[in-house]
């Protein structure tokens, strides 16, 4: 296989790893910012207060795993240089990661675990292979993996948070009934939650609740894609096919079981489906470099979220989906990359068969062994 001599960030254009990091950090605050205010509007100053710490322990474990581990790699030769660090923190190189992983948990999770988990996810997920641009694995993703088996269970009383998310949430409910609903349940489960509107402002109280704390509001979560994309920290073509194809998926499963036209809705506006195609997906470092293997890339990425979905206890599958489909970055650019311009129908159909064979597998084989 012949692999791509360009080092990762693959950003097309002048955009430097300082300036594509310092925009995912403002986006990733902006979506913070918003969920705090949301939380606290709701539950109060407890709840509010409480990511806020989950954040700067996250934050503060992410450079600490910094500090260690290039201390520790530069000892023998004791050359350590803090202002070159200093850099890497003023970039936000050493905190994204931890913001986005806080985001990325519930606001139940105990601080212990948010400090465990970042550190995990910035030593074996990107220190480990030499720090950002080398990584092969999304550290957020690594993360949240770590994270859903080590302390998937484990959740701190906060506020009045509890009486919310310890009833089942939206996707564990549907996971319950094995995904299989009738139009009046779906259509009564969007009006119980406030409606479509509702539901992708993230202006529900049990929407607040339930899920990760960076999910409250799909508005926000837009907005922060847009705005990485305006500045070239981000390519919009695996976040918006990773989402339609999810949609699409559903949206025909949906028509098997004769669920109606709200079950692709709910799968989309619900879980971490947009949160995880904004800050993961759209990861310029683990994903291919052309924007054709971008598109295979996100399509098969939807294929392993909702066959992990419909067919697992696991009813997030957004995280296992991106640690499976960055191991096969290397063998989509070696199929993509000498693809030029010239053979546009060569490229419609690499993409299209791709479509057609994961949407005929995850429904197909779902059908199959419901």
């Amino acid at each position: 296989m012949k692999f791509p001599l360009k080092s990762a960030p693959h950003i097309q254009g002048k955009t430097k790893n300082s300036n594509i990091l310092a925009t995912v950090l403002k986006a990733a605050l902006f979506v913070a910012v918003w969920s705090i205010f949301n939380r606290f509007f709701v539950f109060g100053i407890e709840t509010a207060l409480h990511i806020v710490f989950m954040i700067i322990a996250a934050c503060a474990a992410g450079t600490a795993a910094h500090v260690i581990f290039y201390y520790l790699g530069t000892l023998k030769n004791n050359d350590f240089n803090f202002s070159k660090f200093t850099q890497k923190f003023t970039t936000g190189e050493t905190v994204v990661t931890g913001l986005i992983l806080a985001l990325a948990m519930q606001s139940t999770s105990h601080l212990y675990a948010v400090v465990i988990v970042t550190l995990f996810a910035e030593i074996m997920g990107k220190l480990i292979f030499g720090g950002y641009g080398q990584n092969i694995f999304n550290p957020i993703a690594v993360g949240l993996v770590f994270n859903a088996l080590a302390f998937g269970g484990t959740t701190l009383t906060v506020g009045a948070l509890p009486d919310i998310v310890s009833a089942a949430t939206p996707l564990a409910w549907l996971n319950s009934q094995n995904w299989i609903i009738n139009p009046y349940t779906a259509n009564n489960f969007i009006l119980s939650s406030g409606g479509v509107l509702s539901m992708f402002l993230g202006t529900i109280p049990a929407f607040v609740g339930a899920g990760a704390i960076g999910e409250t509001s799909r508005l926000a979560l837009v907005l922060a894609l847009c705005y990485m994309c305006y500045k070239k920290a981000a390519d919009w073509t695996t976040p918006v096919i990773y989402v339609g194809v999810v949609f699409i998926i559903a949206a025909v499963y949906g028509f098997f079981i004769g669920a109606g036209f709200w079950y692709p809705v709910i799968h989309i506006l619900t879980g971490g489906v947009i949160f995880g195609a904004v800050f993961l997906a759209s990861d310029s470092v683990t994903i291919p470099f052309n924007r054709q293997g971008k598109a295979i890339f996100a399509i098969l990425l939807a294929m392993f979220t909702m066959l992990i979905r419909f067919n697992t206890s696991h009813v997030e599958g957004v995280a296992f989906s991106i640690i499976l489909m960055n191991m096969m970055v290397p063998f989509i650019d070696s199929k993509t990359l000498n693809i030029t311009s010239k053979k546009i129908g060569a490229k419609v159909a690499s993409v299209a068969i791709t479509f057609a064979v994961a949407l005929i597998f995850v429904v197909g084989f779902t059908i199959l062994f419901s």
